[in-house]
């Protein structure tokens, strides 16, 4: 079963388990250098974090994260995020949909549907044409240091 919030906590807490923290909610509004090399990161709230490493985990806003590091043109794979419609129901309490239950897509109807975990139906918009797309420029981030 694909569970991405528990793959990310999962990572979290193998952080953690380093010495890592985590500040969530957090903007960070510029990746400090010297002689081409990360020194740290500065947050909205003006507070500095070094750190001799800093890996972008910014998920679909990577873009941006690239961009204030002053490597966006290196990269081969860019992202933006686009908002997506999608519920999160559960499975009715006879039917167990986390086993038996299979993903279905209707083009058509320009929806998906799928298993998700705890017995739960992801169901979502595949973006049919008719409706109108949604870029997100403005992301709430969360960073490791």
């Amino acid at each position: 079963m694909i569970d991405p919030m528990l793959a990310t906590h999962n990572l979290q807490r193998a952080a953690e388990t380093q010495g890592g923290q985590f500040l969530f909610k957090s903007e960070v509004v510029d990746i400090r250098q010297d002689g081409g090399r990360v020194r740290g990161v500065t947050l909205g709230d003006g507070q500095e974090i070094d750190a001799d490493i800093v890996v972008n985990v910014a998920g679909p806003h990577s873009a941006i994260i690239n961009r204030l590091a002053g490597v966006e043109g290196e990269m081969k794979v860019t992202t933006s995020a686009l908002r997506h419609e999608v519920h999160h129901v559960p499975a009715p309490p006879e039917f167990n949909f986390e086993l038996d239950g299979v993903m279905t897509s209707d083009p058509d109807l320009g929806i998906y549907f799928r298993p998700a975990g705890g017995n739960h139906i992801l169901v979502g918009s595949e973006d049919p044409a008719c409706d109108e797309r949604h870029w997100s420029r403005s992301p709430i981030t969360s960073i490791a240091v």
